[in-house]
C-alpha cells in the first residue's frame, strides 16, 4: 500500500472511534478464529463439482436465478467444513480458473447428491442468502461493534450498520499504517506485530458488525489432523505444557485467550484512507 495515498478528512475521528469501541465492549479488541470467520479451501483444476441449493431463509420458495446459476457447478471438496455459530461460512478458491465461491451459512442437507465425478457427495449443502458480501484477506479485515447506517464506502456494496454521526465509519472504510512507522521497534506481541505488518503494507478493510472490535483468522476447520495451530500446545496462541485449550463448554481458557496475544497492536497509528461514499 502506497504511502501518499489521500486520507480521509474524518481519518482521526475514524481511528477515535474505534479506540472507543474497543474500551466500550468488554476492553479489549479479539480475533474470530473458529466462528465468525471462514475455512479456505483451494481445490485444484480437476475438482468434482456439485451443485449448491440457493434457500432464502426468510422466503423458502424465492430464487435468485443469476446466483443459483453460478451455484450449479462448485468445486467443492468432500471435507468441506463451514464455521462454528450462525454464520456458518466457508470460501472455496481455484486458482486454475481465477474463481472464488464464498457462502454464508451453508449447510448439508443429508440428501444424496451425486458430483460431477459420479461420486456419492455426503450430504448435499444448500446456503441461505448472505445480508452483505466484500472480498479480503483474513486478518486484514476488521469488524466493529458500530458502523454507519445507510451509507457505506466503496469496495462494500450495502451495510448492516445503525449508527450516525461524523465520527461513524462506513462499512468498506480501508485503514492502513504508515509506511514509515518502524513496527520493529514497538513493544508487541509477536501476533500482534504480524497483524501490524499486513496492515502496515496492504491495509485493513472495515467489513461488517460484530460483538467485539476484532480480526479475522482464517479457519483452519478440520484441515490438520495433527491439533488445532492456533490452540494445540504450543501453538499459534502458544498454549502452555499442559494446558488444556478449552474448557467442558469449548471456551477458551485464558492461558491461550486471543486477545492478549493483540497486545501493542497500534490502534492509535491508524490512518482512514479516504472513503468513497455509495450515494
Amino acid at each position: 500500500m502506497t504511502n501518499d495515498a489521500p486520507l480521509d478528512a474524518q481519518s482521526r475521528s475514524y481511528v477515535a472511534n474505534l479506540q472507543r469501541q474497543i474500551k466500550k465492549y468488554f476492553g479489549h479488541p479479539d480475533v474470530n478464529i473458529d466462528g465468525g470467520t471462514p475455512a479456505i479451501y483451494i481445490v485444484p483444476m480437476d475438482q468434482p463439482t456439485v451443485r449448491v441449493k440457493y434457500v432464502a431463509w426468510d422466503r423458502p420458495g424465492e430464487t435468485v436465478r443469476p446466483l443459483q446459476a453460478q451455484w450449479e457447478t462448485v468445486p467443492l471438496p468432500d471435507d468441506l467444513q463451514p464455521s462454528t455459530g450462525d454464520d456458518g461460512e466457508a470460501v472455496v478458491y481455484q486458482p486454475s480458473t481465477g474463481k472464488m465461491w464464498e457462502f454464508w451459512r451453508v449447510r448439508r442437507t443429508g440428501a444424496k447428491v451425486v458430483n460431477s465425478a459420479g461420486n456419492t457427495f455426503p450430504g448435499g449443502p444448500y446456503h441461505h442468502r448472505r445480508a452483505a458480501t466484500r472480498g479480503d484477506r483474513s486478518h486484514r479485515r476488521i469488524c466493529p461493534p458500530e458502523t454507519l447506517g445507510e451509507r457505506w464506502s466503496y469496495p462494500a456494496q450495502r451495510t448492516d450498520g445503525s449508527t450516525y454521526g461524523a465520527d461513524a465509519i462506513p462499512e468498506g472504510a480501508i485503514f492502513r499504517l504508515p509506511a514509515t512507522l518502524n513496527l520493529d521497534a514497538m513493544d508487541m506481541d509477536p501476533f500482534a506485530r504480524m497483524i501490524a505488518k499486513a496492515v502496515q503494507k496492504h491495509g485493513m478493510i472495515l467489513w461488517d458488525i460484530s460483538g467485539v472490535v476484532g480480526f479475522r483468522a482464517e479457519n483452519p476447520a478440520n484441515k490438520y489432523p495433527d491439533g488445532h495451530p492456533f490452540w494445540k500446545e504450543g501453538g499459534i496462541l502458544r498454549c502452555p505444557a499442559g494446558a488444556d485449550a478449552t474448557d467442558p463448554n469449548n471456551q477458551v481458557v485464558y492461558e491461550c485467550w486471543a486477545p492478549e496475544r493483540l497486545r501493542g497492536f497500534p490502534w492509535d497509528k491508524l490512518q482512514a484512507l479516504k472513503t468513497r461514499i455509495a450515494k
